[in-house]
């Protein structure tokens, strides 16, 4: 019975890694198309997503909002909070939802029966100033 106990948390362990490291891989890449910096800086409340970010080197958790180049919506208090922002950091989801609740949202990365997908608003790109390279283009949507 230990031996099968053992096993079970051992497999889960390596499934929480394997998530943990294809979740790290997707937001480098996102945080590559999205900013020019070796460093980027987010605000996220959500502590399984400081866990996975507490494993990357690209990757800085603020704790304050104004500090952020990047603000993850995970929560609809996350996503007024910023909002209230004067100058708004830019705002990523977690949730496909999120995009029609505000404009200010110019992408999102979910999981979606256990695969991954991306998405950029092509327009609320533009109007941040912000275009993506060719390898990106797959996942932009012109408009929402």
């Amino acid at each position: 019975m230990k031996k099968i106990t053992f096993l079970l948390l051992l497999l889960f362990g390596q499934t929480f890694a394997l998530e943990r490291e294809s979740t790290l891989k997707f937001y480098h890449h996102v945080l590559d198309a999205l900013f020019n910096k070796d460093i980027v800086s987010i605000y996220v409340d959500d502590d399984i997503y400081k866990n996975v970010f507490s494993y990357s080197d690209k990757i800085k958790t603020v704790v304050k909002m104004e500090k952020a180049d990047m603000v993850l919506i995970t929560n609809d208090a996350v996503l007024q909070k910023a909002l209230l922002l004067r100058k708004k950091p830019l705002l990523f989801a977690t949730q496909y939802d999120y995009l029609s609740k505000s404009q200010d949202i110019v992408g999102a990365f979910y999981w979606k029966k256990g695969r991954a997908q991306l998405l950029f608003v092509k327009d609320r790109l533009l109007d941040k100033g912000m275009t993506l390279s060719d390898e990106y283009q797959k996942y932009l949507l012109d408009t929402l």
